[in-house]
């Protein structure tokens, strides 16, 4: 039998979005704002607030830590980004 999800158990999935979203689209904002070469940014620092909020609540509605790969390919962009590799 399938268990019923409730409401505490969306609000934590969402939790767990924002947790890994924040850093994350802070980081791809630098990354893309050019970053650490001061370049005239492009994208307003509120977009890491949009994306935060997108991820946070596609998680609560798709019941899971949203978008696991797009995450990975994230993080793997950003350590090639600033690792050099």
């Amino acid at each position: 039998m399938e268990e019923k999800i409730t409401l505490p158990d969306r609000l934590g999935i969402a939790l767990l979005n924002v947790v890994v979203s924040l850093p994350t689209g802070f980081l791809l904002w630098l990354a893309l704002n050019g970053f650490p070469w001061g370049v005239v940014g492009w994208l307003p620092a509120v977009s890491i607030l949009w994306f935060t909020g997108t991820m946070a609540i596609l998680g609560a509605l798709m019941q899971e830590v949203l978008f696991m790969n797009t995450y990975t390919k994230c993080w793997h962009f950003l350590v090639r980004w600033f690792g050099g590799r």
